[in-house]
Formats: structure tokens, C-alpha cells, sequence
């Protein structure tokens, strides 16, 4: 009887083993996947993205410095840089797939944002200032989509609040604005 109760077990136990192996692989399967979708869409916008810009950059150039209209195509060549730092970003993803999480300073990835948009704030910091495991990349992209989606609602950047919460188990980054 404890010979047939631990041969159970033991087939018990493999068969788990089988089960998440099988669901890792598929995991795995569809990650690749997705990797392998995410480095072609990257691929695909970097030729038109590419003209874009050029096209872009040609018509500032055209226009009467100082004009409404130069300003307009320069903002377009500047948001067109973005999306190309987007696309890449994307391929990065797609060929590694893997957060590049580091020990750093939350505030740094803000403040790389903040210069990336122009924005000369002082955060205002509740808790206390200490390094986390984090992408820092990833999160300056993100926090600089908030600034630069806070700044077109407001129409300026110099309203804008930034509040960094650091708590015991928890990091919060908080972008404000009066806009519509």
C-alpha cells in the first residue's frame, strides 16, 4: 500500500512537472511571437518614418524663420523623432523581450523625461529618496508621453505638477495638469 501510494505520488508529481513545462514552452512560443511581430512592425515604420522626416525637416527649412508654419513642420520633425525612438524601442523589445530592470534613482528616469520635454520643474518628492529596481529607459519613455500629453492639454509646460511618491513597497509617479 505505501509502495502504491508513493508510485502514485511520484506520477502525481510528474505529471505537473509536464503540465508547466508544456505551459512554459507555449508561453515561450508566444513570446517569440510576439517578438518576431513587434521587430517587423518596427522594421516596416522605419523607411516612411524616415521620409517623413526628411520631407519635414525640407519644409521647415522653406518656410520664413520665426513663421507659425515653420514651427508646426518643426514640432512634426521632433514628433516624428519620437516615434522613430518608439520604433526602435520596439525592436529593441522585440529581439530581447526582457525589462532591462537596474538598482537606480526613480527621480532619474523623471528627470531625463522632464529634459527630453522641455520642462524645467522641481518634482515634488513625498517620502524618502531611495534607489529602486526599475527599467529606467522604459519608464522615461512613459513618463514622457504623460509630460509631453500634460503639456498639450495645459498649452504650457510651466503648469504642470510632478509628484514622485516613494513608499515602503511602493514608487508613484504622478503628472498633473489643469487642462481640459
Amino acid at each position: 500500500v505505501l509502495l502504491l501510494g508513493l508510485t502514485t505520488t511520484l506520477l502525481g508529481i510528474q505529471s505537473r512537472a509536464r503540465e508547466e513545462a508544456e505551459q512554459a514552452a507555449a508561453r515561450d512560443r508566444h513570446l517569440a511571437g510576439l517578438g518576431q511581430m513587434t521587430a517587423t512592425l518596427s522594421h516596416e515604420l522605419r523607411t516612411p518614418l524616415t521620409s517623413l522626416k526628411g520631407h519635414a525637416q525640407l519644409l521647415a527649412a522653406r518656410l520664413p524663420e520665426g513663421s507659425a508654419e515653420r514651427e508646426k513642420a518643426a514640432d512634426l520633425v521632433q514628433d516624428i523623432e519620437r516615434l522613430q525612438e518608439l520604433s526602435e524601442g520596439l525592436l529593441r523589445l522585440g529581439r530581447s523581450g526582457l525589462a532591462e530592470v537596474r538598482r537606480c534613482d526613480p527621480l532619474m528616469p523623471l528627470r531625463q523625461a522632464m529634459d527630453d520635454e522641455g520642462l524645467h520643474a522641481t518634482p515634488r518628492l513625498v517620502g524618502r529618496a531611495r534607489p529602486w529596481m526599475l527599467d529606467s529607459e522604459r519608464i522615461r519613455q512613459a513618463l514622457g508621453n504623460l509630460l509631453r500629453n500634460a503639456a498639450q492639454a495645459e498649452g504650457s509646460a510651466a503648469d504642470i505638477e510632478v509628484v514622485v511618491e516613494i513608499g515602503a513597497t511602493s514608487l508613484v509617479y504622478r503628472v498633473l495638469d489643469r487642462g481640459r
